[in-house]
């Protein structure tokens, strides 16, 4: 039966141990990108971003820029990637990820791209364009950036929604930097330790053998995330200034999460240890004493719980003596009609409170 009872343990110990890993990880991702939103490490890595350089369809932004909008031989492909680096293009950027990054956290209307956005981006930017190509943008242009845009920017509106606002992406996304997710992986995290130490004390084992179990599987996924963080750190130390500060951004907002998680796993194993010694101690006292010797074995109460209680035996009486009968009177001595009659027929005396006569 022993046997029997540390297999339970060892089964739902597995059990606990996947899902404290599961859980585990559901915190710390859904904390580090709530965090990452509003830190605003996203945004600031896409204002840094060299927009001239990203490949778009087999050729760099730039290029693809001069080949479908700008029709004139004199305008070469480094005065388009003077304009995009010197222009507020990247703040442009910057500023549509904040208003995605803001509908994600606090919800409200999804935001949409139009066309009348980018005209007036390029009217900001008109005296650089100007400066840099030698070209005005004219009303005939903007009508034409128009009809351009009309068609790509309406599969990147369709490709947003189906990826934020709508479908199980759009809800995964949405929740992933709730502040309701984190909090229910919490819960349930808490609920998985209590489950932990009542069946480990139930089997026979210290509540400290619990804790140290849950805080190893704890620990796990905080030694990915930092270990993916160190190997940040390495990747930020390339002489590439996009990937280096946008690295850094990311390494000191989500090295606090995995800093923490991992300390609240330190101090649940010490936990565990201490009371393990403690557990030990009492034990080894009350084996001394005599008043316990041995864990709490559930199939002794299992077995004789429901067993009648024996019965006391009581100490045998002994037979009372038998009680002298008065049979003659105390006065005349004549036998009485009757045993302890209260007169005597003879002489008439009453016989009663005196000792009888044998």
């Amino acid at each position: 039966m022993k046997e029997k009872k540390t297999l339970q343990v060892v089964l739902l110990s597995i059990l606990c141990f996947i899902l404290t890993v599961l859980l585990g990880t559901g915190v710390l991702v859904t904390v580090s990108a709530r965090r990452t939103l509003q830190e605003r490490v996203l945004t600031a890595a896409v204002e840094k971003l060299p927009l001239e350089e990203i490949g778009f369809e087999g050729s760099s932004a730039a290029q693809f820029i001069l080949d479908e909008f700008i029709a004139d031989e004199r305008v070469s492909v480094e005065n388009v990637q003077r304009v995009m680096q010197e222009g507020t293009f990247s703040a442009f950027a910057a500023e549509l990820m904040d208003q995605y990054n803001h509908y994600l956290t606090d919800g409200g209307e999804f935001p949409e791209l139009n066309a009348e956005q980018f005209v007036k981006l390029i009217e900001e930017n008109g005296a650089l364009i100007l400066e840099e190509t030698g070209l005005e943008f004219l009303e005939p242009d903007k009508q034409l950036l128009r009809e351009n845009l009309e068609a790509p920017l309406k599969a990147w509106n369709g490709l947003m929604r189906e990826s934020l606002h709508k479908g199980i992406s759009g809800f995964s996304a949405r929740a992933t930097v709730s502040l309701w997710l984190p909090i229910t992986f919490g819960v349930l995290l808490l609920a998985v330790l209590v489950w932990m130490i009542v069946f480990y004390v139930r089997g026979g084992f210290s509540a400290g053998t619990a804790l140290k179990v849950y805080s190893i599987a704890l620990f796990i996924p905080c030694a990915a995330m930092l270990c993916g963080l160190f190997a940040t750190d390495l990747v930020a130390g390339a002489d590439i200034p996009f990937i280096k500060d946008s690295m850094i951004l990311l390494y000191d907002t989500l090295l606090p999460v995995a800093g923490i998680a991992s300390l609240i796993c330190v101090l649940l194993f010490i936990t565990g240890i201490a009371c393990g010694v403690i557990s030990a101690r009492k034990q080894a006292v009350l084996t001394e004493t005599g008043e316990y010797s041995g864990s709490y074995d559930a199939d002794y109460d299992d077995t004789y719980a429901n067993a009648a209680p024996e019965r006391e035996e009581l100490p045998e009486e002994e037979p009372a003596e038998p009680e002298i009968k008065r049979q003659y009177c105390r006065n005349c001595g004549q036998p009485l009609v009757n045993p302890d009659a209260k007169f005597c027929y003879k002489c008439g005396n009453v016989q009663e409170h005196v000792n009888p006569v044998e």
